[in-house]
């Protein structure tokens, strides 16, 4: 199942219709296209790309205020005169800091801009709250672990999609100079080839946006690690559909040994996958997830945007609820979603969960897998609730108002644009992990055993502890002190967090 990547956009977006046409992404978990805001320009792959070349590649109103609220809200809902849109003061937050003068711009000529969205400009315009890779640096204190040089050197990212991107390399190189980052050490491989033809035109154009906030956001968190774009010819939709395929790059990247940590923004339904042509297929990812964590590498992936709904097979919410899969596997690590509010001075504010009209963070108990022995650590009402079976999220990145750029937009100029989904928190985490990687100076493999360590001490996670996954007419689950199912045990403080994965693994943990 493709997961859509969620872009707010208000009313006017319907006023162009030939952008908005082309902007779709692909996202996990929850899968239905929303419009976006870049119109994809073919283009040359990366410089480093080599082997195989080729053309590219959601909730409850009452249970988390708008986006433009929660600027400046408290969890509890009360107004709050320390929760104000601020830039943190790293790089990429200087062309922020200063919003443009005069009246405010509305949202079709801020994005259509190049520079920089301040916070406010994005309230203003109708967008909600926008955040630079400064803004979530500081947030989830990544800032002292890039200045100490835990940066990625040495590291790399595999990220996995059908399709990718013909603009990747150069949208990549747009974000690093709006960003202030440095230029992106970027590959795209099609190991399967790349004849798209007979694909869906919708799923390939889903496809770009996705690809394009994966590797950005990686790059955002581990500015000094290598991106590895793996590429599937084939669509990853619902059921079956896209699994063989995205199972033969995984192994192509272990038996080269491209990286040691591999992001998955895509996913289905477990319902899905609960008949004769789905058990195999599982079997095979089961034993490659084994022999991947077994070797070192860490997966990542995404919970999902439906909230606990299932997924139909034409990518739409279900009326029942599922779990998502792989996310339901316990050898992956699964990333839930928040919506993220900074204090005035650019420091962590509060996270809720996110769930808006266009999603909600996935979460659920799977079907398949049973309790891994990480889990056996939950409270007695937590066991009751998963009767033995494997619950998901693992832990939570904001999934709310993301900035992410196009190298060419309608104006002919660099430009940005906002999107969210659980999609968006995925990479967040891939990105930690290499940091994690370089600071332990090898593979951490599966980190699951002690997240759930860190979590019960109370150590190096942001609790989340407000809102709802609530989406349609399911109720969803709450947010709680300590573990829950939308946002598992919350979202990552990298300063104690990185250090303290390190530190297991040196210990043989």
């Amino acid at each position: 199942m493709q997961e859509t990547l969620r872009h707010r956009w208000p009313a006017w977006w319907s006023l162009v219709p030939t952008i908005a046409a082309v902007l779709l992404i692909a996202c996990t978990g929850s899968h239905h296209a929303a419009p976006a805001s870049h119109t994809p320009v073919a283009g040359a792959a990366s410089a480093s790309a080599a082997t195989a070349s080729a053309p590219h590649a959601a909730g409850s109103p009452q249970a988390t205020p708008s986006p433009a609220l929660t600027a400046g809200l408290r969890p509890g809902g009360v107004p709050s005169t320390g929760a104000t849109p601020a830039r943190g003061s790293g790089p990429g937050s200087a062309a922020q800091a200063s919003a443009t003068a005069g009246p405010p711009l509305n949202a079709n000529q801020l994005l259509r801009r190049d520079a920089v969205p301040t916070i406010q400009e994005c309230i203003d315009a109708g967008i909600g709250p926008c955040y630079s890779p400064a803004d979530i640096r500081a947030a989830y204190d990544v800032d002292p672990l890039l200045a100490s040089g835990i940066d990625g050197s040495g590291q790399s990212v595999v990220i996995i999609v059908s399709f990718g991107s013909p603009s990747l390399a150069d949208d990549v190189a747009a974000f690093s100079k709006a960003m202030g980052l440095p230029d992106a050490d970027l590959q795209e491989l099609y190991p399967l080839g790349s004849d798209f033809s007979g694909q869906p035109q919708g799923e390939i154009g889903g496809w770009r946006g996705e690809t394009t906030l994966d590797a950005e956001w990686v790059h955002a968190i581990a500015p000094k690690a290598r991106i590895v774009v793996l590429i599937s010819p084939v669509a990853e939709t619902e059921g079956v559909v896209g699994l063989p395929e995205m199972l033969q790059l995984e192994q192509y990247a272990l038996d080269n040994h491209l990286g040691t940590v591999i992001s998955q923004s895509w996913g289905t339904s477990e319902d899905l996958l609960d008949d004769a042509e789905g058990l195999p297929v599982r079997q095979q990812w089961d034993a490659f997830y084994q022999q991947a964590t077994a070797a070192g590498v860490t997966v990542v992936t995404a919970a999902g945007d439906h909230g606990a709904l299932a997924d139909t097979r034409d990518e739409q919410p279900a009326t029942t609820r599922s779990a998502d899969w792989p996310s339901a596997e316990p050898w992956v690590t699964t990333v839930g979603g928040t919506t993220l509010a900074l204090n005035a001075d650019g420091s962590y504010g509060f996270e809720r969960v996110w769930a808006d009209s266009s999603g909600a963070g996935g979460s659920g108990i799977s079907r398949f897998y049973a309790e891994p022995a990480n889990q056996k650590l939950l409270p007695d009402a937590i066991q009751q609730r998963l009767g033995g079976m494997r619950g998901e999220a693992d832990v939570a990145a904001i999934a709310d108002g993301l900035l992410v750029y196009y190298a060419t937009g309608p104006a002919g100029t660099p430009h940005p644009s906002v999107v969210g989904g659980t999609s968006a928190s995925t990479p967040i985490w891939a990105g930690i992990v290499a940091l994690a990687n370089q600071a332990a100076g090898r593979g951490l493999g599966n980190i699951n055993p002690t997240l759930y360590q860190l979590g019960a001490a109370g150590r190096c996670f942001h609790d989340v502890t407000d809102g709802s996954n609530a989406f349609r007419r399911d109720p969803g689950e709450p947010a709680m002190a300590g573990w829950d199912f939308p946002t598992g045990w919350g979202s990552p403080d990298a300063g104690c967090l990185v250090p303290a994965l390190a530190a297991a693994a040196r210990n043989g943990q």
